[in-house]
Formats: C-alpha cells, sequence, structure tokens
C-alpha cells in the first residue's frame, strides 16, 4: 500500500513578510533593465503576488489570504482581485464563500482593466443570487466593458439575450440581432487570438461557443479547442470532453474517451471528476438511461427538436450494442436503429447496412 504523507504548516504574519522581505532582497539585483518607477512598482507587486499565492496554496494560511488583499486595494494588481474574487466566490483556500466580496473583488479587477473580472462581476447582476440583487442594467454595463476591454466572453454576454441590446442602446429588435451577430463575431476573434497565446481559458470559452446556436454549432471546431484548452491542464475543458463523449455530443460517443477526459480533469484536481472516474460504471449507467428516456420520447417530438432526439436514440443504440453503462444487447440495439431508419435517420440505415 502506497502511504501518503499530509503536511500541514501555518505561517505568522510576520514570517510571511519576513520571507518575503528576503525574497524581495533577492529580487532586486540588477538585471540591466531600465524600468520606470510605475513599471518597477509593478514587477514588485507581481513578485510579491506570486510569493504569497504559493504560500496561500501550500499552506493554506489565513494570513496569506489576508495579504493578497493590499496588492488589489493599494497596489492595484488586477490579477490579485482577480484571485480573491474566485477565492471567495468557489472558495478557495479555506476561506468562506462570501459573495459580496467575490463582486467587490471582480468589480475592483474590473476597474483596473481586467475585462475577464467585469465578466465575472457582471453575471453576479444578471442572475442576482446569494443575496446579490438583480440589476440587469448593470450586468450590461459591466458585459460591454469587458467586451471593450479586449474579453471575448463578455461580448458573448453583451449579446445575449437581445431584448437587453434594444433596450440599453435604444435601437430596434432587427438592429438587435445584427449587433448581437457582431458581438458574437468579434467575441470569437478576441477569444482566438487570446487562445492562441495558449491562454487556457479563452480557448476553453472558445470551443464552448462553438457548441452553441449562436457559434453554429461548429463540433469539429469546438473540439479543436477545447481539447487544446485540456491539455493546457484546464479542468472545465477536461470536464467538458468528458461528458461529450460520455453523451455523444457532437463527437461519436465514447467511452473510452470519456473515461480517458474524466481522469485527465481528476488528475488536475477536480473533486466531481474524481467521483465520475472512480465511479465510471455508474457515471455511464445514468448515461445510458437518460438516452433510453430520450429515445423513447422520440415519436412525441415536433420536427424542429426530432433531429436532437434522434442523434440521443442513437447514442443509446450504441450503448446497447457495445455493452456501455449496462450489458450488451444487440437485439435492442437493431430494434432501436430500425426505429431510427424509419423516421430517416440516415446514419441508423447506415449501420444496420454495414452490420448485415
Amino acid at each position: 500500500m502506497v502511504r501518503r504523507h499530509f503536511f500541514s504548516f501555518r505561517f505568522s504574519a510576520a514570517a510571511i513578510f519576513t520571507l518575503l522581505f528576503l525574497a524581495g532582497c533577492g529580487g532586486a539585483q540588477s538585471t540591466g533593465e531600465t524600468l520606470t518607477p510605475e513599471e518597477a512598482a509593478r514587477r514588485d507587486a507581481l513578485e510579491r503576488f506570486d510569493d504569497l499565492l504559493a504560500i496561500a496554496k501550500t499552506a493554506r494560511s489565513p494570513e496569506a489570504h489576508a495579504a493578497l488583499a493590499p496588492l488589489c486595494d493599494e497596489d492595484g494588481l488586477p490579477v490579485a482581485c482577480a484571485e480573491l474574487a474566485k477565492m471567495y466566490r468557489i472558495p478557495l483556500y479555506g476561506a468562506k464563500r462570501d459573495a459580496e466580496k467575490s463582486v467587490a473583488y471582480a468589480q475592483k479587477g474590473c476597474d483596473l482593466g481586467d475585462g475577464r473580472q467585469c465578466e465575472s462581476a457582471g453575471r453576479w447582476f444578471a442572475f442576482g443570487r446569494d443575496g446579490i440583487e438583480r440589476d440587469k442594467a448593470k450586468a450590461y454595463a459591466l458585459y460591454k466593458r469587458g467586451c471593450d476591454l479586449g474579453w471575448g466572453k463578455a461580448c458573448f454576454s453583451q449579446a445575449f439575450p437581445t431584448r437587453e441590446l434594444v433596450k440599453n442602446e435604444n435601437i430596434t429588435r432587427a438592429e438587435a440581432v445584427k449587433a448581437a451577430q457582431a458581438l458574437n463575431q468579434k467575441g470569437a476573434a478576441l477569444l482566438e487570438g487570446v487562445c492562441a497565446e495558449n491562454d487556457a481559458e479563452a480557448c476553453f470559452e472558445l470551443g464552448e461557443f462553438k457548441t452553441s446556436a449562436a457559434g453554429g454549432p461548429d463540433y469539429d471546431g469546438a473540439q479543436i479547442f477545447l481539447k487544446k484548452s485540456c491539455d493546457l491542464s484546464f479542468v472545465r475543458a477536461c470536464i467538458s470532453l468528458a461528458v461529450k463523449y460520455a453523451n455523444g455530443t457532437g463527437v461519436a460517443l465514447s467511452a473510452d474517451d470519456a473515461f480517458r477526459y474524466y481522469f485527465k480533469a481528476c488528475a488536475n484536481g477536480s473533486r466531481s471528476a474524481c467521483a465520475a472516474y472512480q465511479n465510471f460504471t455508474a457515471t455511464m449507467a445514468g448515461v445510458r438511461k437518460r438516452l433510453g428516456e430520450d429515445c423513447k420520447k422520440l415519436p412525441s417530438k415536433l420536427s424542429a427538436l426530432r433531429v436532437a432526439y434522434e442523434r440521443r436514440c442513437y447514442n443509446y443504440s450504441i450503448t446497447l450494442a457495445e455493452g456501455i453503462g449496462g450489458p450488451v444487447d444487440e437485439a435492442g440495439a437493431e430494434k432501436t436503429r430500425r426505429m431510427l431508419c424509419d423516421y430517416g435517420f440516415q446514419k441508423a440505415c447506415d449501420t444496420l447496412t454495414a452490420s448485415q
């Protein structure tokens, strides 16, 4: 049996700042660079942020959490504000969830020019939860600022719903539809540019957008960006891929690929992915059950919804044929595919022909 040892550390505030002072002295050596006082101060703040964040992640020290705040409030470091907003939203590092603090730090980051934090703050006001009052006008203003600052996801949020464009821009619905299309195109272009610089979050957001109706959907394109994001260890992208392969959403249903991406997300720290990975048989049994239930609903669906349900029904036939989430049921798979073929779902007809 492999033994794992876990060590917990607790540092006093004095010890933390002693460490940072010593680190700062070491980092003050001349590198031949000529920096303005503002640039030097910003570099110093970034170095202190990295040191404090490392302590927070390793030691879970409340003193380190508190020490991050001055970097946001006094030094005006957007990345520190973003980390604090995330810390109180998720929450992280032993902090308690606090919506007001999360919103305040996100808005501070937005004020400092971080478009991602504008979009994050906007979502709090758009949905109104955990004591934050719903304010769609404020949400729209934050989305617009985030988009103007170059964060593509904020452009997507500004574009939807179009009635907010009508209201806030004082335009007609037809004009709002065109404006939304332009915002979506702008957002996609911005994210693609940032993704090219190996920004995992940007790759993820672009991949998710491409799976939406506004983004096409373009499942092949989505896969490219989601896989890149996952390869860059962005957990949400790995989970998204796992779910898509498990359900056959935009890709061929594949238990092997779903298993692999759940494992990768688990290895990168996702508890939910670890649970799905460790109980993979049960996970896929749940998928098979849901697909089967959707398949039963197919005859009652209108033509506008039928294509989506036909795909789910076909994926159900795959789980039966390959024994995914339950025993192999070749007769059930054939019966399901014949029903789909009768409805005109060509893929099912082709599969039946190939199996003869």
